[in-house]
């Protein structure tokens, strides 16, 4: 049987640890932390999230991924699967929505403390 690799993207309130379950249980698998989760500067949209994935993806020579996202993650996979559909062997969202909607005074508050 063939098998793919496994590329876990996790919500905006989480990091890469919160896969650290499914990394273990799937030998072929790995999860990213995206930029501004545990330090540095984050992106400031869904797609420069994309990018950033494709980066990862790139530098790691890896094609034909299951992509597997939570909550903004699986925002990222959707967006992702649009953009590069070539990268991809299948999109698994969790807890994910169509659109996410956030309240305007969340993203002032991050910007003023953060």
């Amino acid at each position: 049987m063939e098998t793919f690799p496994i590329v876990f993207i996790h919500g905006a309130g989480g990091n890469q640890k919160v896969w650290v379950n499914q990394v273990e249980y799937f030998k072929n698998s790995l999860a990213i932390n995206l930029p501004g989760h545990d330090g540095g500067e984050g992106k400031r949209s869904i797609d420069g999230y994309v990018e950033y994935v494709k980066h990862f993806l790139d530098e790691r020579g890896l094609k034909e991924v299951v992509l597997v996202g939570h909550s903004m993650g699986g925002a990222i996979a959707q967006m992702f699967a649009l953009k590069y559909p070539d990268y991809l062997k299948a999109v698994v969202l969790v807890c994910t929505g169509a659109k996410l909607r956030v309240l305007p005074k969340i993203f002032e508050l991050i910007m003023q403390n953060y």
